[in-house]
């Protein structure tokens, strides 16, 4: 299969993958498999994908985004979509990200704006508190200042990307922990660049640091998460 989807041309100096009808040059042929198959795979978190995308989302046509979204919803729903004429919430989920964006979704999107966003609509205490942040560069943290047990995130990542809890500071390899969050500020590292959703596309990456919420039980913090459907709350 995944012969159909590229072709490759070589010459004294490169291979050029053809993905789409957009050259992409890379220097080793099982390279360049895994680069098609990580686009395709279920959980791939090949980063290649992203800067792809990155470099050439621009270039790419509606049929060729609709090409790439069918594929991704079809290895983790198990289904092919018809993102032309969506019928269920998934399709109609993917659709959105084709023809859909509306520049306040980043209120709810960002996790330091949504902090604001919410004090706005409803006051304070409704959110997480804030420790420190937003922070624009890895090396403007203190840790020292900050607390034995905390939360760091990064604004942009979806899907629980991005997200370190810390519970013993004297254990925290910080070295590590910068070139983490340092990997996940770089732009491509947005979510909008491996699911098209556009309400990602615009957020400037950042750091927040937020307390560390504890619950009665040991089985972790709960987390309750409301679908709504015009205003309304459908399902939980």
């Amino acid at each position: 299969m995944l012969e159909k989807l590229y072709s490759v041309e070589q010459n004294k100096f490169h291979k050029t993958i053809k993905i789409c009808g957009i050259k992409f040059k890379v220097f080793d042929k099982k390279l360049m498999h895994l680069f098609v198959q990580g686009i395709l795979e279920k959980e791939s978190v090949f980063p290649e994908r992203n800067i792809f995308l990155y470099s050439n989302l621009d270039k790419l046509t509606k049929e060729q985004k609709i090409w790439y979204l069918s594929q991704i919803l079809y290895n983790n729903a198990g289904y092919f979509p018809n993102l032309k004429n969506p019928k269920t919430f998934n399709e109609k989920i993917n659709w959105m990200k084709l023809n859909y964006y509306d520049p306040n979704q980043k209120n709810a999107i960002d996790k330091y704006e949504f902090k604001n966003y919410i004090k706005e609509k409803l006051g304070d205490g409704y959110t997480i508190p804030l420790i420190a942040g937003p922070f624009d560069d890895v090396n403007d943290i203190d840790f020292k200042s900050l607390p034995e047990k905390f939360v760091i995130k990064t604004t942009t990542n979806g899907s629980g990307v991005g997200v370190f809890i810390v519970k013993d500071k004297k254990r925290l390899n910080i070295n590590k922990m910068k070139a983490e969050l340092n990997n996940l500020l770089q732009d491509w590292k947005k979510a909008y660049y491996s699911t098209l959703a556009a309400g990602y596309k615009n957020i400037k990456p950042r750091i927040i640091i937020e307390e560390y919420m504890e619950q009665l039980d040991s089985n972790g913090l709960y987390d309750y998460k409301f679908h709504c459907f015009h205003g309304e709350p459908k399902f939980v």
